[in-house]
């Protein structure tokens, strides 16, 4: 599988549109569309940059084991590093209890 084919599984796996994920990067959305297709190739620091941008760390995005974290959870941990330490306080205070309300 290439670079373009494992971002774009990625990135419709965790339903985020082809636009959105380019514009977080700083790339154009062809260009992506082209790196998705084999069309083209892009820099180490732009791939770099696409696969954080999806959640994954490097070593984690080419390994070929099966991913133990869902794209939702990848999702929550991305915008929860965004909060300041006072609202992510907040923000698990809140998972801890609705963990409680389903024990």
């Amino acid at each position: 599988m290439t670079l373009g084919q494992r971002i774009k599984e990625e990135r419709t796996k965790q339903g985020i549109s082809m636009n959105k994920l380019a514009k977080s990067v700083g790339i154009a959305q062809s260009g992506l569309s082209d790196l998705e297709a084999g069309k083209r190739q892009v820099s180490f620091e732009t791939a770099i940059k696409l696969i954080e941008a999806l959640g994954f760390k490097p070593h984690e995005f080419f390994s070929n084991e099966i991913p133990t974290q869902s794209p939702e959870i990848t999702r929550l941990l991305k915008a929860a590093k965004k909060l300041p330490n006072k609202e992510l306080e907040l923000l698990i205070k809140l998972i801890e209890l609705r963990i409680k309300d389903f024990s």
